[in-house]
Order: C-alpha cells, then structure tokens, then sequence
C-alpha cells in the first residue's frame, strides 16, 4: 500500500510540474540558425509556412538529385545488391561478376543516398525541381 501511496504522490507531483513547464514561455525558434543554405535560416513555432529545403548536402556539394531520381537510384542499388548477395549464397560461377555488381550498387546507393551526382554536375543536369 505504501508503494501506491508513493506512486499517487509521484504523479501528483509530475502533473504539477508539467503544469508549471507549460506556463513558461515557449522557445521562440525549433531550430537554431544554422548557415546550411536555407531561404529562412530559423522556423519559428506556430507558423504554417512549408520548411524551406537545402539545396546542398551534408557535404556542401550542390543538390542536383531529384525525389524520383533518388528512388529509382536506390530501387537499383538495392537489386544489384540482392543479386550479389544472392550469387555470393549460392557460389555461383564466376565470382569476379559478383565483386562487380555489388562494387556498382554503391554507385547508385551513395547519389540516392546523398542527393549528389558528380556525372550531373559535370553536365550541368538538375533532376532536383
């Protein structure tokens, strides 16, 4: 019984702190500023803009890999990769091939995953609308 007397208390006292937490003022940005190419470096809370988009990558290399660019990317590099691994399962002949085909899943798996392409940059292509 002492448990549950202790256990009542516990809520009790966690309820009136949440209480308390929502009387104080809320923060007045969700993100901090961060210099990452975004139109609107801060997203205040409340708003219903749409969040502005990067359009460069982690590693500062311009964006230029479209959403479905990026899908049909990964649908192949996910494929060439089962195919290997299959083959890799099932010894089957010629193992140079199966070395090739996974080293050319990493190809379409890293621009899917990255969003940059150096053949598209090299051209001037932007899949990216």
């Amino acid at each position: 019984m002492k448990h549950l007397a202790a256990f009542g208390l516990l809520a009790v006292v966690s309820l009136s702190n949440v209480a308390q937490a929502s009387e104080l003022d809320a923060p007045t940005t969700l993100l901090p500023s961060m210099s990452l190419g975004l139109e609107t470096p801060k997203l205040f809370l409340g708003t219903t803009e749409p969040v502005p988009t990067a359009r460069t990558t982690v590693f500062g290399l311009p964006r230029n890999v479209g959403t479905l660019d990026r899908i049909i990317r990964g649908v192949i590099a996910a494929t060439l990769i089962g195919i290997g691994s299959y083959r890799l399962a099932t010894d089957a002949p010629m193992p140079g091939w199966t070395g090739a085909l996974l080293g050319i899943a990493a190809i379409p798996a890293l621009t899917a995953a990255t969003g940059y392409c150096p053949l598209y940059h090299a051209f001037g292509w932007d899949t990216n609308f």
